[in-house]
């Protein structure tokens, strides 16, 4: 799983987020490592907060159906339970916390940052908080058996009380010592629907920090039960449970969300706008209306707020004064790649406003408050891919959020030779050329060419394009292919070849409706495999058929959808296609079936040799994440989503000629180096390993397997 202790780095550049592993710490059969584990917890994170003295962080994450990391239970059950606490100033993880059999939903640090509170589901169902000491990581309190599930955690000023919101459900407070219950909050009383008018329920309640009031969002319910439309807020009394005022919203277009100020003299909500409330008499203070904003953050004084605009995934983060109600500051870089939207973000401030904490998918982010940079960033913080240059001397990685390049010449550490985080017009890149200099986007049904560094459009591609989802470059960046229509009652896709530099369509081709042609290495053709397994070639400038590849003998016979993962060696003479088949109405491990990897020569048409790519699980191995054929096309590299291994096979005869372990979690690109000596892989763990293809520069020996059963 995740790496237990952080490695030391040797800092290899006077560039920023530079990192490579010391090489007497590297893995069997590595010749680098670039980058470094610090602050990545590992996929799905769920929640993550700061103390408020900014020396500690716990995240928790869980593994949810839809991941991109497949485990088998009892990998989730050794991952799902533990929170993760972290020295904030050097990325070292400190301690786990583990509650057992259960999926970490909240968490929420006492005001001296010295006991963490945590919200949980448990295997059974079961609603549950538990108290650890930070310093111990002892258990110090378990309360158990919420009705529904707890949607926010808070202790009191004191540290003394915990406070516990149900969705659709009462508000409690417990004793942290005795972990008696002191007080309960009965929602308002819920409206039922009616014929003409939607209804009305308590959503959630928040106590404000100084205890005075507690709000109730009120959603509508439309028939079934509460919707996500956050319609009101009805402010009451905390002592006496008096109402003092409420609101009325529009429904909103985008998750709404509330929170107090640090201090609780003020209260935003957003509801299609960010509106600043005065806790006390309900005056409103001001009232943004930002475009694309996802989520929002107060700092402690409730003055200024970070908000984020755009698509959470890959979103603007910038702070913004609210007594103006102009952005003051961007966080750098411009485009970060964020965890989907949590409503009412708390304790992500440090106590005196000076620290943030922002989370990825998997890893970490803290920014400094003053200046708006990341702090102490080591490499790259999302997922990277690397490519080598013509020569091999160069290696280029890249991120959802930026470019680097590295000198790996022969006999030396990688040093880093440049840095350039993406540009916001790269957004809604549909693809980049092999180089980087060109990307295809769309915009108002036209898929248009532009320009990487400044974003220029160059090409606008046919009329209307409104099917396009996603594209491919020709190697030399002369043609563009991608989904033109899409055509309903499971008919074919139409997929259009178009000149780049006239912008005109030169050819076409039918095809399956989910399917990814690719452009073979001379850029000569395009090819697609149908749900029947066979291979379809065609012109790569007219879309005229040319032949289709067929397998030479049936293949393993299993009921489900299929998945398709194509590479062509580099002299374009063998296609090597790869099939995974999901099932849906199976459960678990057994949704999903690995059928053979089969390799066809182009020139004949026949398939010449097939193997598993993982000769120990075969049919239930997982999906590639991603395969790299070595210049001479006798060595296939590929790695399992969800998986660390890479595995190096002999395309010949399948055999495994040596497994290289060092990610954390799963592998998302490869490349071999041109004199094929050197395999770059970059992980989802945001890191970047050299690996000894040959075995001649490293002690360890190769690893050999027996041939697949097929």
């Amino acid at each position: 799983m995740t790496n237990k202790a952080i490695l030391p780095l040797l800092i290899v550049a006077a560039l920023p987020q530079a990192g490579v592993l010391a090489a007497e710490l590297l893995p069997s059969r590595a010749l680098a490592r670039i980058g470094d584990h610090r602050f990545y917890h590992g996929p799905d994170i769920t929640c993550a907060v700061l103390s408020p003295d900014g020396r500690r962080i716990a995240s928790a994450a869980h593994y949810s159906r839809f991941s991109r990391f497949p485990a088998p239970m009892e990998e989730r059950d050794a991952y799902d339970p533990f929170i993760v606490l972290w020295d904030a100033a050097t990325g070292e993880r400190l301690r786990e916390l583990r509650v057992p059999n259960a999926i970490i939903q909240q968490l929420a640090f006492s005001p001296d940052g010295k006991q963490i509170a945590a919200a949980y589901t448990s295997s059974d169902q079961k609603e549950g908080v538990v108290i650890f000491a930070v310093k111990t990581g002892k258990l110090l309190r378990q309360l158990r058996d919420f009705k529904s599930r707890v949607n926010y955690l808070q202790f009191s000023a004191s540290g003394q009380q915990l406070r516990v919101s149900e969705w659709c459900g009462p508000v409690s407070a417990w004793d942290t010592v005795s972990g008696e219950q002191l007080r309960l909050w009965n929602p308002p009383p819920e409206v039922p629907p009616t014929e003409h008018a939607a209804g009305l329920c308590g959503w959630r309640g928040v106590l404000s920090p100084d205890n005075k009031v507690i709000a109730w969002e009120m959603h509508a319910v439309y028939g079934r039960g509460p919707s996500r439309d956050m319609v009101g807020l009805r402010v009451h009394d905390a002592a006496t449970d008096k109402l003092l005022y409420q609101k009325k919203f529009e429904p909103s277009h985008r998750p709404p969300s509330f929170a107090f100020s640090a201090n609780g003299q003020r209260f935003a909500t957003d509801c299609d706008k960010l509106t600043i409330w005065e806790t006390a008499t309900g005056k409103e203070l001001l009232t943004l209306n930002i475009e694309d904003m996802s989520r929002f953050a107060l700092t402690p004084d409730g003055r200024q707020a970070v908000i984020s605009e755009g698509a959470p995934w890959s979103s603007r983060e910038r702070l913004w004064d609210l007594q103006s109600g102009k952005p003051s500051r961007k966080l750098s870089p411009d485009s970060i790649l964020l965890m989907p939207s949590l409503p009412g973000m708390q304790q992500v401030f440090s106590a005196d406003g000076k620290t943030l904490l922002l989370t990825s998918n998997s890893t970490l982010r803290l920014f400094d408050m003053t200046t708006g940079k990341e702090h102490d960033v080591p490499g790259h913080r999302t997922p990277v891919t690397p490519r080598f240059s013509a020569d091999g001397r160069t290696l280029f990685t890249s991120c959802d959020e930026a470019r680097r390049s590295w000198d790996v010449s022969p006999g030396k550490e990688p040093t880093l030779l440049s840095y350039e985080p993406k540009k916001a017009w790269e957004a809604d890149c549909l693809a980049h050329s092999a180089d980087n200099r060109l990307f295809l986007d769309r915009s108002e049904d036209r898929v248009r060419v532009r320009d990487t560094a400044t974003g220029r459009v160059l090409r606008e591609l046919g009329d209307d394009n409104r099917d396009a989802k996603s594209g491919q470059f020709s190697p030399d960046a002369t043609r563009v292919l991608f989904q033109h229509k899409e055509v309903n009652d499971n008919k074919p896709a139409i997929f259009r070849i178009y000149e780049v530099k006239t912008g005109k369509a030169s050819g076409e081709f039918k095809a399956e409706l989910f399917t990814h042609p690719m452009f073979s290495p001379n850029g000569r053709l395009a090819a697609w495999a149908d749900s029947a397994g066979t291979v379809h070639l065609h012109d790569a400038v007219s879309g005229k058929d040319l032949r289709t590849l067929r397998s030479s003998r049936p293949l393993p016979k299993v009921e489900g959808d299929d998945d398709y993962d194509l590479l062509f060696s580099p002299d374009g003479e063998q296609l090597i296609l790869s099939t995974s088949r999901y099932n849906a109405f199976m459960s678990g491990e057994e949704r999903e079936t690995m059928l053979p990897v089969r390799v066809f020569q182009i020139s004949s048409g026949r398939e010449i040799v097939r193997f598993y790519a993982n000769p120990d699980k075969k049919r239930k191995a997982h999906p590639p994440s991603c395969m790299a054929c070595s210049p001479d096309g006798r060595l296939l590299a590929v790695a399992e989503y969800g998986s660390a291994i890479i595995r190096l096979l002999e395309i010949a005869s399948g055999k495994v000629r040596a497994e290289f372990a060092g990610h954390s979690h799963g592998v998302h690109g490869l490349s071999f180096a041109p004199d094929g000596r050197t395999l770059a892989s970059g992980g989802e763990d945001n890191v970047v390993f050299l690996w000894d293809v040959t075995g001649a520069r490293t002690p360890a020996a190769v690893k050999k397997a027996s041939e697949s059963d097929l």
